[in-house]
Parts: C-alpha cells; sequence; structure tokens
C-alpha cells in the first residue's frame, strides 16, 4: 500500500495523506472550464482509478466500478475485463475522459469519473482521438479478431468511428498505418470537420504487417467519413499534423528503407507538398521533427534505419 501525501500551500500549510494500492503513474486534472479544478483523477502501476471531487482531500477507488461495467458486456467467455492503463482526456471538455483498458473493454465518462459507461466492440481498441470541435466524434484503432476456425479471417488494423461519443463504432478504413483528424486547431475554418487524414494500403492482403517504409501505403484525406477519398501522396508512410504543416515521409526504397520528406501547409483546403530541400544529397531513414509558426527543426537520420543518431537541420519552411 502507498500513502499519497497531498500539500496545500493556500494561507497556510496542510496535508492530507491517503493510501492507495501501488504507485501513482498518472494525475489529470478534469475540472470544467471557468470553473475551479477541484476534480482529480489518479492511476496506480496496478490500474487502480481513483477520483477526488475536493482537491485530494477524499479520493474514491474505482476499480469495482470499472470491472463491474466491463462484466456486464463481455461476450466472449474468453475475454477479460483488464485494466485501465491510459487516461485521455478530451482537449475541448475537460471533463470528458476515455480510460483506455489492457485487454477487450474501455471506458468513458463525460462527467470526470462520476458517471463510467463502457466501450466494448469485441476487438481490443487502441488509439482514441478525439475531435478538436465536435465532442460527441471519436477515431479509434482496432486489430481484427481471428477465430481458430476461420480459413479466410485476416489479422489487420483497422480504424473506426463513433459519433455519439463511444456508443456505436464503425469501421471505415482496414489496413490502416496511422491516422488523424484532418487539423490540430479548434479555431480552424478552412478545413472541414469531418476530414480525416490517413495513410493506409487500399489493395492490401493477408495478414497486416506494419514494420519498416512500405511503398504500398499511401497518403489520402477524406471529407466524407471513408465514403470517398482524395490520394495526397503516393508512397506516403508517415506523416506528423502540426497546427502549421503537415510533414510526410515518402518511401523511395523499402529495400534499403530510404525515404524523403514532403510538407505542405495544414490549413489550407487543398494541400501543395513540397519536397523539402536539404543541404546534402545523402540516404534519409528517417526524421524527428519539431514545428513552429517560424520554422521547423529536422533530426535525419543517414545512418541506417535503425540508428537513433542524425543529423539536426533547422528549417524555415
Amino acid at each position: 500500500m502507498l500513502s499519497l501525501l497531498l500539500i496545500s500551500l493556500a494561507y497556510s500549510i496542510e496535508v492530507s495523506i491517503s493510501n492507495m494500492d501501488s504507485a501513482i503513474i498518472d494525475t489529470v486534472w478534469c475540472g470544467a472550464h471557468n470553473q475551479s479544478n477541484d476534480n482529480i483523477l489518479i492511476m496506480s502501476s496496478k490500474g487502480t482509478i481513483y477520483l477526488s471531487q475536493n482537491n485530494g482531500d477524499i479520493w474514491q477507488k474505482l476499480a469495482e466500478v470499472f470491472h463491474s461495467k466491463g462484466l456486464l458486456v463481455l461476450q466472449d467467455e474468453n475475454e477479460k475485463v483488464g485494466v485501465v492503463n491510459k487516461i485521455q482526456k478530451s482537449q475541448i471538455d475537460p471533463q470528458l475522459i476515455i480510460f483506455l483498458g489492457t485487454e477487450f473493454v474501455n471506458w468513458i465518462s463525460p462527467d470526470y469519473g462520476q458517471t463510467i459507461n463502457t466501450i466494448y466492440t469485441g476487438r481490443q481498441m487502441r488509439e482514441f482521438q478525439f475531435h478538436p470541435k465536435r465532442k460527441d466524434w471519436i477515431l479509434a484503432s482496432s486489430w481484427s479478431k481471428c477465430q481458430m476456425k476461420q480459413k479466410e479471417c485476416f489479422v489487420t488494423k483497422d480504424l473506426m468511428i463513433s459519433q455519439d461519443m463511444g456508443l456505436n463504432w464503425e469501421v471505415i478504413a482496414k489496413y490502416v498505418n496511422q491516422y488523424s483528424w484532418g487539423f490540430k486547431s479548434p479555431n480552424n475554418e478552412q478545413i472541414p470537420e469531418e476530414r480525416i487524414m490517413i495513410i493506409y494500403e487500399p489493395n492490401g492482403k493477408g495478414h497486416q504487417q506494419l514494420s519498416g517504409w512500405n511503398m504500398k501505403t499511401h497518403l489520402f484525406y477524406s471529407d466524407d467519413f471513408m465514403k470517398t477519398e482524395t490520394m495526397l501522396v503516393n508512397q506516403g508512410s508517415k506523416f506528423q499534423l502540426t497546427p502549421n504543416h503537415i510533414f510526410v515521409a515518402q518511401v523511395m526504397n523499402s529495400s534499403n528503407q530510404e525515404v524523403t520528406l514532403l510538407v505542405s501547409e495544414s490549413d489550407e483546403y487543398e494541400y501543395n507538398f513540397r519536397y523539402v530541400q536539404m543541404p546534402d544529397i545523402l540516404k534519409d531513414h528517417s526524421y524527428t521533427i519539431v514545428d513552429s509558426q517560424y520554422g521547423a527543426f529536422i533530426n535525419i537520420n543517414h545512418l541506417k534505419p535503425s540508428s537513433i543518431m542524425g543529423m539536426v537541420d533547422e528549417r524555415r519552411i
């Protein structure tokens, strides 16, 4: 058992001690807009969630609530409820929280943990993304599930969408590598709210492999939840979307794992990609990018695909 020591420095020193089941690995303040942040969630290393509604004076252990809610939705005797391994807060509503689970059940709360609802699709869902403006819209990835007797079933990474805060989900793409909502800033006025950026393999077959750079994947965008799509970068294998730019690594040679870097402004309805001009003509294997409104720092790996070393370049994009 671990004790949580809370010290308040307002006017006088007040000490509050609470006992937890293991070490604290995450703390999330989730008060409503224009209100005090008295509501706190913490997660222990055992996956236990604790909630305080009075700035840490009293804590409520929610382990039984999560477990009992999970048991109600399981449909396969081989599935497990699991525990929480990540807390994710909506950027536009600090009371809206997703609790990512270790197994087949995830949880969502519209009021920072006072009400707990389950997210269950029969799949192990990962990588939830809240929409930057529409609180009910959520993207998530999941791996398809194959039974032992299914001969024509292949394991793929699929993109799913919910438009009702996680109640119902629809698979909208398969053989997915990467995805994102089409803009970062909630003040965006140029990009349609429905826009999704996605890198996937349109003609994928068999079990999906995600290792290394893949020339069969391409970068697309869709403004109607993947009913139609527009290709942006042929052989685009990874992208980074920021409030200012979208960077795309385009595969040049999958055998040697060589890539080149393209960039476009991210706040334009139609993107205008151009190749980033590097100072040296060398083989690129990967990039690490830090972007700002004034320019971008790019770490370029010229050595080999697995190297952590590289050359730092400052670009005025």
